[in-house]
């Protein structure tokens, strides 16, 4: 949205799913929210006056929110108010003051996007031009990364709607980029396009190139995302009261998620609004329901084809069929608590033929990551799920369940989820058969009265650690002989 409409808005909906807004006030809906633009620290000048001519929000936002089910916040700010001199040192009571709102945020479970809303521009120039070098918005973001580089709930939004060329903000946006890793900072970074970030217009060449073109090649060695924007209004800017048919608004936002498909990239939907009309609120409707399909609106997961989460299945010597791959129904944290709402997380099946007449059915799953209580209850909402489907697919058949089960021996819930799957399902912890203690990847085997499963080796695989000895990964891989027989 442009700089004149916004400023006649205080709140807007942002990203995944949740409630709709109109003219700042929110309307319930029956889906999950997700999180809340808190407009008014953008406003004003580098001499502009806190709480006259600008806000931060208050403690009773931050308490609205939670009570309405939101996850994170996102909070415009001022860069030339935060950074007065290019290149020079943040403000410190007004970092203070961001940093505050960051603090009181988490204080209510909320996480928090830091977004400069200066449309790529300082002091009324743009970056890239003699007057703003990119250089400085890099040093910018070195900065302000560098502050909040271990708050982990700290969301890095690199710029709202930025009204550089396209080309040009690519050269930005990979500068930036760049520059936030460099501090060693892990945080979710959200990448816009140029052009007011439109999902309707991400494929549309301009200045010689299209969003798509030149965002689609800014590359990040960190967690991202793509931002998108887009309204309903029949020219996309938010400020009419006329709203497209919902027919027209899901196709106007499959233009992104069609995108992150086929380039199997994740995308957030950082504002999204509509006037009070019942074709706005039907248009609403659609606009939710379709970021609901593509996973909660982190846009989209991937196209199938590969999996993300560690879930491939690669066979030597035994051949396998009816293979499926199955999400899980339950996640727990989109922004914290391990982001695993924003994962493709599930397990495979697959039937493997050991000799002619001899098959195992092998399952291969990465269950939900995290300690806290609603990371435990969705852990056990997975196993029952995997249960369910084994129950079905491998009645009275030989089974190997292999993978990342997040079940953690120093938590009593998580031993009591392993305690139930390995004595429901008949399955032998292969780690502990052997005496070899406690591992959250574990590899459980089930015999039958025709085949049974035995393992005779347990260790983790020294190849995948380093030369100092630490792993590869962020575990240690496990490596597990198992002797199967034929019994009848």
């Amino acid at each position: 949205m442009n700089a004149s409409a916004y400023k006649s808005r205080a709140v807007a909906v942002l990203v995944l799913s949740g409630l709709t807004a109109s003219q700042g006030r929110a309307v319930e809906r029956a889906l999950p929210a997700a999180g809340v633009n808190f407009s008014g620290a953008e406003y004003g000048g580098v001499k502009a006056r806190i709480n006259h001519d600008y806000h931060y929000p208050e403690e009773s936002d931050f308490a609205w929110a939670k009570s309405n089910g939101f996850a994170m916040i996102r909070l415009p700010f001022s860069w030339e108010r935060l950074q007065p001199t290019l290149n020079g040192e943040l403000d410190k009571e007004e970092l203070e003051r961001l940093s505050s709102s960051v603090t009181r945020a988490r204080a209510h479970g909320l996480a928090t996007v830091l977004d400069p809303h200066a449309y790529a521009t300082w002091g009324g120039d743009l970056i890239g031009s003699p007057k703003v070098p990119i250089s400085a918005f890099a040093d910018f973001w070195r900065r302000l990364a560098t502050r909040f580089r271990s708050e982990k709930d700290v969301i890095f939004g690199l710029m709202n709607e930025p009204k550089s060329s396209i080309p040009k903000w690519a050269e930005t946006a990979q500068a930036a980029i760049d520059a936030v890793r460099a501090t060693g900072a892990c945080n979710l970074a959200l990448i816009p396009g140029a052009n007011w970030t439109g999902a309707h217009s991400w494929n549309a060449v301009i200045d010689g190139a299209s969003n798509a073109q030149a965002i689609g090649a800014v590359k990040d060695s960190g967690p991202h995302a793509i931002e998108f924007h887009q309204y309903l209004d029949h020219d996309s800017s938010g400020e009419h009261g006329d709203c497209r048919k919902p027919e027209e608004t899901v196709a106007a936002l499959s233009v992104a998620t069609d995108w992150l498909r086929k380039t199997r990239k994740k995308g957030f939907l950082g504002e999204f609004g509509a006037g009070p009309g019942a074709q706005c609120q039907a248009g609403l409707d659609a606009m939710l329901a379709h970021m609901r399909d593509t996973r909660h609106g982190a846009l989209p997961l991937n196209d199938g084809s590969v999996d993300v989460e560690g879930r491939e299945v690669f066979a030597e010597f035994a051949p396998f069929y009816d293979f499926t791959r199955v999400k899980w129904n339950d996640m727990h944290g989109i922004i914290s608590n391990q982001n695993d709402a924003l994962s493709s997380k599930g397990f495979t099946a697959a039937r493997h033929e050991l000799a002619p007449g001899v098959t195992v059915d092998v399952y291969d799953l990465h269950a939900d990551a995290g300690g806290d209580q609603g990371d435990i209850d969705a852990r056990l909402k997975n196993f029952a799920q995997l249960q369910t489907f084994m129950r079905t697919y491998s009645a009275g058949r030989p089974v190997i369940v292999a993978g990342d089960t997040n079940l953690n021996v120093n938590r009593a819930g998580d031993m009591a989820i392993l305690s139930d799957f390995l004595g429901t399902n008949g399955l032998v912890d292969s780690a502990r058969s052997l005496g070899k203690g406690e591992s959250l990847d574990r590899v459980m085997l089930r015999s039958t009265a025709d085949v049974s499963l035995e393992a005779v080796f347990w260790e983790k695989a020294p190849e995948f650690f380093d030369a100092a000895g630490q792993p590869l990964s962020d575990h240690g891989a496990v490596h597990v002989d198992i002797l199967w027989k034929r019994l009848r």
